[in-house]
């Protein structure tokens, strides 16, 4: 009988040729082998596929599909739904592991405590200098969060890195129907908020690492315009379906609503033809889900008072009502 694989490593890539060699070069050489990796490309024109296609020839464990360039959020959806494996582990084209052992890290943790998510410290590299940017977190700890209160107070406590679903490993289970949608700058933080929302369990690790390849023309380093964030607000519902599950979720923060605040902000410091229609958004959406922004109001009162009164008088008329 053929046994079922722990982990799967997923790999999106779209004009990936400079990097993709060390991505999968990263995997091979772990010291855990019974994985898999499965690379789509995503439409790319230079020679992404043909470089993968050589690997895919000399090692049964790693598979590559071709389709047309759908995009980051469609090929991420379809990656995961293309694992069979127990956990699923997001690895970016430009992105590696930092040493040979950070998948057996993560094996034998899920072998000892079986969590729903094991989250590794990201190294942000800057790909022209090849000097560490940042790690993130800024003190990577190692900790286990044995139920949901404690996965919220370390998020809280800022010591598990809640942006992005790469670079963690996550329990297929616990996606089941969820999909990423909408924009894809932001659709990472958005998805990985609803999964930890579904979170009862989490392994910090410390040592083992995820390289995060730095560049200017990727997509989160670019900058986008006020046009492009109000459109954001369209993709949020995705986050607060799933937050909505359990009522014992809506009395803690996740970063996702303050970046959604940061959004309302943006619009309403813009003067252009969106502005009002900005304004009436923004007070929907903070009635709509009050009872998730009611928790942070206190702690970001004075932060609107100074910077931004029509949020500030938005919130104070629908949370004391």
């Amino acid at each position: 009988m053929k046994r079922e694989k722990i982990i799967t490593i997923l790999t999106p890539a779209y004009n990936s040729e400079k990097y993709i060699k060390r991505c999968i070069d990263s995997v091979i050489s772990q010291t855990y082998h019974n994985w898999e990796m499965i690379i789509i490309n995503d439409g790319s024109t230079d020679a992404t596929e043909s470089i993968v296609s050589k690997y895919v020839m000399g090692d049964k464990r790693i598979r590559i599909y071709s389709q047309k360039n759908f995009g980051y959020v469609y090929t991420i959806n379809r990656l995961i739904s293309l694992s069979k494996s127990i956990y699923f582990f997001e690895l970016d084209s430009d992105n590696w592991l930092n040493d040979n052992n950070v998948l057996y890290g993560i094996v034998n943790i899920i072998k000892k405590y079986n969590p729903d998510i094991i989250t590794l410290p990201n190294l942000e590299i800057c790909e022209k200098s090849n000097k560490i940017y940042k790690i993130t977190p800024n003190n990577p700890i190692e900790r286990y969060c044995r139920n949901y209160n404690e996965v919220c107070n370390e998020i809280i406590a800022k010591n598990v890195f809640c942006y992005s679903h790469s670079g963690n490993a996550i329990k297929k289970q616990l996606v089941n129907d969820l999909k990423m949608v909408g924009d894809p700058r932001g659709a990472d933080t958005r998805f990985f908020c609803a999964v930890l929302a579904r979170c009862n369990s989490l392994y910090c690790l410390k040592n083992e690492m995820m390289c995060f390849g730095v560049r200017e023309d990727s997509l989160s380093h670019r900058r986008f315009g006020i046009e492009h964030k109000i459109k954001w607000l369209f993709d949020d519902h995705i986050f607060f379906k799933y937050y909505y599950e359990e009522n014992k979720k809506k009395k803690y923060l996740f970063p996702q609503l303050i970046i959604h605040l940061n959004i309302y902000c943006d619009c309403l410091s813009y003067h252009g033809k969106n502005y009002k229609d900005s304004i009436k958004r923004c007070g929907k959406e903070i009635w709509k889900h009050r009872l998730l922004f009611k928790g942070i109001y206190p702690t970001i009162k004075l932060f609107l008072i100074t910077k931004f009164t029509t949020v500030f008088h938005i919130y104070y008329r629908f949370l004391n009502k």
